[in-house]
C-alpha cells in the first residue's frame, strides 16, 4: 500500500517492541482508533502490510486509508495494555473502534458492589443491553486475557467469582477446597479482609496499579514498624505477587519466566545447598496434643505462597506423638507426589526440630527421594536442623534467608492450626470420645470446648466433668468410667 505520509513509517520504525496502547490519528489530528499489542512496533506494521486481506474486512480498510500519525502510551505488560485500551476507548470514544464493535456483545467485568460480599464477574454485554447493579469494567477486547488476568487478580486479591449471590453456609464448596474462593459463605474470611480485596481489584481496573502498590507498601511499612512482622510479611507477598501478575499474565503456564527474589537466593548460598531452593514445601501438625491431629502442607515459589497447590490432612496416627504424625504426613505427602508424578521441591522444611527432621528423612529414603533437601525450622531461637546432625545453624537476625524460612513455616503453622481449628468447630472429628455411649457431636464439642484436649477429659473429675454443658450427671459418670476403663485395657 502507498502510505501518502513517508514520515509516519519513519515513526513507526522507531516505535518500541514493549507492550502498551497505539492511538491513530487522520489528518484533521482526531483520534480515530485504539488499540493494544505486546509488541507496539510489530502490531502498528502490520496495519501497513501489502498482503493484507481487505476484503474481507472493509471496514479495516477505510481505518488504514485514514491514518496519518500514530501515538503510543507505553504498559509495563500486556495486562495493563489491555486495562489502559478499555478506559482510552471509553474516554476517547474513537469512531472507528465503536464501527467495529457494531452491536456484537464484549466481556465486561462486573463487580457487585451491593451485595454483602461483592462478586467478581466477566459477562458478555451488548451496547444497550440492561445492566444489574454494581460496578462494570469494559468493554474488553480479548476475552482470553481477560479471563487470565482475572484468575492472576483473584489469586493476589481473593474474592469469589461464583455465579450465585453468596449465602452463608455451613458446607464449603469444591471452587473453596481447589483454593479459587476465600469462602466468604463459610466465614474462612472476615468482611473487612474481604472488602480491601475487593477495593484492590477496582482499583488495579482503573489502571491505577502505582497507587494501589503505594498502598501495600504504606501498610507494610506500618505493620513492620509495630513489629507485626506477619502481617507485614503478607503485604510484602502480595505486592510482589502483584508485579508477577504484571510481568507474566500473557504467558501460559508452561512458559512462565520467574526473577528470582533475593531471599532464595541467600538461602541457597547460607544453607550451602545443592541447587537453588525455588520450590519449598513446609510441613506441620496442629493440634497433635490433642489426640485430634490436622496435618499442613504448604508450597512457596520463589519466595511467594502458592496457596492454590496447599494441602491439609486428617491425621490417622493415634496419640499426641508428633514424630509419628510428621511420619504419616511425609509418606502420605510424597507417596501421592510419586504416584501422580506431581512435581517435587527443592527443599522440604519441618515445623520442628531433630527428631521430627530424622524421622521426615527416613521416609523419604524410604521412598527413595533421599536426594531432596530437608531442614527442621525450630520455633525456640530459630535454630536450623538437619538431618542426623546434632548441632543446629543459626542464621542472623536480619537475614532474608531467615525471614523466608520463619514465613514457609508459620505459614504451614497457621495452615494446619486454622484446619484443625474449623474442624475441632464443626465437631466433625473421629477420636475416641466417639466410643462413649450418648456421647454425640455437639456433647463432643462441648468437651472439647471446655477441657481443651482428650488428655485434659481423661484427668478430669467427676465434678469437672458434670459441670461442663449439655453433660448430666449419669454422663459423667459414663465418661469417667469408660477411661477407666482404657486405662485398665493397657
Amino acid at each position: 500500500m502507498n502510505v501518502k505520509n513517508e514520515e509516519l513509517m519513519k515513526k513507526i520504525n522507531k516505535l518500541p517492541l514493549s507492550p502498551g496502547c497505539y492511538l491513530f490519528k487522520n489528518e484533521k489530528d482526531e483520534i480515530i482508533y485504539v488499540g493494544k499489542a505486546i509488541s507496539l512496533k510489530k502490531r502498528v506494521s502490520s496495519y501497513f502490510r501489502s498482503n493484507l486481506n481487505f476484503e474481507s474486512y472493509p471496514k479495516l480498510k477505510q481505518l488504514v486509508a485514514q491514518i496519518r500519525d500514530v501515538e503510543i502510551q507505553k504498559a509495563d505488560s500486556e495486562i495493563e495494555a489491555l486495562i489502559l485500551e478499555t478506559n482510552l476507548i471509553k474516554k476517547i470514544k474513537p469512531k472507528f473502534n465503536s464501527l467495529m464493535k457494531d452491536d456484537k456483545s464484549h466481556p465486561y467485568v462486573h463487580i457487585t458492589t451491593n451485595e454483602k460480599f461483592p462478586r467478581i464477574l466477566i459477562m458478555r454485554l451488548t451496547k444497550n443491553e440492561p445492566r444489574e447493579p454494581g460496578v462494570y469494567f469494559g468493554p474488553f477486547m480479548d476475552m482470553k486475557l481477560l479471563e487470565r488476568s482475572i484468575d492472576y487478580l483473584l489469586r493476589v486479591f481473593p474474592a469469589s467469582d461464583c455465579k450465585r449471590p453468596i449465602k452463608e453456609n455451613d458446607r464449603f464448596c469444591t471452587r473453596f477446597q481447589y483454593k479459587k474462593c476465600p469462602g466468604p459463605c463459610i466465614g474462612e474470611i472476615s468482611k473487612e479482609e474481604y472488602d480491601e480485596n475487593v477495593k484492590n481489584i477496582i482499583l488495579f481496573l482503573s489502571g491505577k496499579k502505582e497507587e494501589l502498590l503505594k498502598d501495600l507498601h504504606d501498610k507494610m511499612d506500618a505493620a513492620s514498624k509495630n513489629l507485626q512482622f506477619e502481617i507485614a510479611a503478607e503485604y510484602r507477598d502480595k505486592i510482589r505477587a502483584l508485579e508477577r501478575v504484571v510481568q507474566n499474565v500473557r504467558l501460559s503456564p508452561e512458559t512462565k519466566t520467574f526473577f528470582l527474589s533475593e531471599s532464595v537466593k541467600e538461602l541457597k548460598k547460607l544453607l550451602k545447598l545443592p541447587k537453588t531452593p525455588m520450590r519449598i514445601a513446609g510441613f506441620d501438625i496442629g493440634g497433635s496434643e490433642t489426640g485430634l491431629a490436622t496435618g499442613a502442607c504448604v508450597i512457596f515459589e520463589n519466595g511467594l505462597p502458592m496457596k492454590e497447590e496447599y494441602r491439609r490432612y486428617r491425621m490417622r496416627s493415634q496419640g499426641p506423638n508428633d514424630y509419628a504424625m510428621m511420619a504419616e504426613l511425609i509418606k502420605r505427602r510424597y507417596q501421592r507426589v510419586l504416584t501422580e508424578k506431581l512435581r517435587k521441591p527443592d527443599l522440604i522444611l519441618i515445623d520442628g526440630g531433630l527428631g521430627q527432621v530424622n524421622m521426615a528423612k527416613e521416609v523419604l529414603n524410604q521412598l527413595g527421594l533421599n536426594k531432596i533437601q530437608i531442614c527442621g525450622l525450630a520455633k525456640e531461637h530459630d535454630f536450623i536442623y538437619f538431618p542426623f546432625k546434632n548441632d543446629p545453624m543459626t542464621l542472623p537476625l536480619n537475614s532474608k534467608a531467615l525471614f523466608l524460612l520463619q514465613r514457609v513455616r508459620d505459614e504451614a503453622h497457621r495452615f494446619a492450626i486454622s484446619y484443625y481449628k474449623k474442624l475441632r468447630r464443626k465437631g466433625t472429628f473421629e477420636s475416641i470420645l466417639d466410643g462413649i455411649p450418648g456421647i454425640g457431636k455437639k456433647r463432643k464439642q462441648a468437651l472439647l470446648k471446655k477441657f481443651g484436649s482428650i488428655q485434659n477429659i481423661k484427668a478430669a473429675s467427676l465434678e469437672e466433668l458434670e459441670e461442663t454443658p449439655l453433660i448430666s450427671n449419669n454422663q459423667a459418670r459414663i465418661i469417667r468410667d469408660f477411661f477407666i476403663g482404657e486405662q485398665t485395657k493397657k
